[in-house]
């Protein structure tokens, strides 16, 4: 079983498609450091801090349940 950060997506939808993101952009208006920028675009993150769940929350306009699913294990 695994959480799936689901920011990647919900940012590629909001921009139109990923070769479409502006990460600058993202770190501007989110005051979010831009490597932790990039490191969330890609879906590198494994430890989730409430404060930048907040701001992404707030930025892409979604409820925290939103920005992660929970990928369930296919063990027999």
């Amino acid at each position: 079983m695994g959480i799936v950060n689901n920011v990647p997506r919900l940012l590629a939808e909001k921009f139109g498609g990923k070769e479409n993101l502006n990460l600058k952009q993202i770190q501007n208006e989110t005051g979010i450091a831009y490597s932790t920028v990039n490191a969330w675009a890609k879906g590198r993150v494994d430890r989730f801090d409430l404060e930048m769940i907040e701001k992404w929350c707030d930025y892409l306009e979604v409820d925290p349940g939103q920005l992660f699913t929970r990928e369930k294990s296919h063990e027999v």
